[in-house]
């Protein structure tokens, strides 16, 4: 990626995060000043993304990357499907965010503790988590600078 293309993309980015729902929302595709909206772009990638999900479906049997490409590529046509839309009105609906953090947080709690592990195991973490621990003791005992010269280094460039 050229620092134009990487520009661009952060100019993209920060529209999409800070605007995303704006209706008519314009974003620069590539170095050459080419402006789509963000409904237009949002076709033309998922053109692109069908195309995979054909190939991925054709191998595993059935049609369901087809209908994920079918039903994510609707909300360019209809934001409010989409999560920040239907978060937002819960936050209005409950007059803040507290509540619905916090229910959103016990459902995927209940929804990730009644699946289990699919590819781990409890030992495989309890054994990660203690060599984590030795591997940042390790680091920490070879450090050769102290922290508030550290962090002075590091942020040297914004000051």
């Amino acid at each position: 990626m050229t620092d134009c293309e990487l520009s661009c993309w952060r100019e993209n980015w920060n529209k999409i995060v800070l605007e995303g729902r704006k209706p008519g929302l314009t974003l620069r595709i590539g170095c050459d000043g080419e402006e789509l909206t963000q409904r237009e772009w949002g076709h033309r990638v998922f053109a692109e993304l069908r195309e995979l999900a054909e190939l991925m479906d054709a191998a595993k049997g059935g049609d369901a990357y087809q209908q994920c490409c079918t039903k994510l590529e609707s909300w360019f046509e209809d934001p409010s499907k989409t999560f920040s839309a239907r978060l937002l009105d819960e936050i209005k609906t409950e007059q803040g965010i507290g509540k619905v953090g916090l229910a959103h947080a016990t459902s995927y709690k209940e929804a990730l503790a009644d699946n289990g592990y699919r590819f781990y195991n409890d030992g495989q973490f309890v054994e990660e988590s203690a060599d984590s621990l030795r591997r940042q003791q390790a680091v920490e005992s070879a450090d050769v600078m102290d922290f508030d010269v550290f962090l002075a280094d590091y942020f040297k460039d914004i000051r």
